[in-house]
């Protein structure tokens, strides 16, 4: 499991390559500390302070889960250096793998790859022990015109994505990416639009093995927007666990795509 230092490091050059002003010096001074306290934090010889956790959150700009991760890693230390010295003993609690850890965050200079909603899904498909990933049965299996298969594989391999064996065989590069994001992207909006058309067209299919194979499922609750953070966390590592669980095979034979939506129905009215 990352270290908080480690964590923050990757987040620190990610920012500083986003936004060249924002260096070691930069970033303290944001965070109203020291630039050697800060760098004392960076490499682990001082613990992150749990009042700083909000402000770093909010000027490095990281995402839920990994604020979830600094949160769980907070806490373990508390409960050991400070409980457990007092009571002698622990309680069950164990810091947890958080699922999304083994996902390689993409930069934003990469957010290119959600312009097609195909593009991930031929990563994917190349993973497949059961199916050769030959651009025919790309375009057969994910529906694709042939010229969009060969245009596509041949961005992937152009950006270092997707690359060839010595029989000429496409090998995905990386097994696992995800982009956090911190608010609304217009690529994003339009990469979740395309799949949930996709969706849609999944209600079309009707057949008992169609339905065996999926999950379609909504809920409709009232509740309280206090709540709604705490929500998307529980609900985006769920989605995560379920691809991990599912890709934990050593023989894998199809794609699938997890969407997930919460979001109020009730609207606010003028009086």
């Amino acid at each position: 499991m990352k270290e908080a230092s480690e964590l923050l490091n990757e987040a620190a050059i990610r920012l500083k390559r986003q936004s060249p002003g924002m260096s070691l010096r930069g970033v303290a001074g944001r965070l109203e500390i020291t630039p050697s306290y800060w760098s004392k934090i960076l490499r682990g010889v001082k613990p992150l302070p749990p009042t700083l956790l909000p402000k770093i959150v909010k000027v490095l700009g990281l995402d839920t889960q990994q604020v979830a991760h600094l949160q769980r890693l907070i806490l373990d230390r508390i409960e050991r250096e400070q409980l457990t010295a007092v009571t002698g003993m622990r309680t069950s609690h164990k810091v947890k793998k958080p699922p999304a850890e083994v996902f390689r965050n993409l930069n934003r200079d990469e957010i290119w790859i959600l312009e097609e909603w195909y593009y991930i899904p031929i990563l994917n498909f190349c993973t497949l022990s059961e199916v050769k990933p030959t651009l025919t049965n790309i375009s057969k299996r994910l529906g694709l015109k042939i010229e969009q298969a060969r245009d596509a594989v041949r961005r992937l391999k152009h950006y270092g994505y997707l690359k060839e064996d010595k029989d000429g065989i496409l090998i995905r590069t990386e097994q696992k990416v995800r982009l956090p994001t911190n608010k609304s992207l217009a690529q994003v909006r339009q990469y979740h639009s395309s799949l949930l058309q996709k969706a849609r067209e999944e209600l079309k299919h009707t057949s008992d093995e169609d339905f065996a194979n999926r999950l379609i499922s909504a809920v409709n609750f009232a509740g309280t927007s206090k709540k709604i953070k705490e929500a998307r966390l529980i609900l985006e590592e769920a989605m995560y666990r379920v691809a991990n669980l599912m890709a934990d095979e050593p023989k894998t034979d199809e794609v699938y795509q997890l969407n997930l939506q919460i979001f109020p129905m009730t609207k606010v009215c003028p009086e």
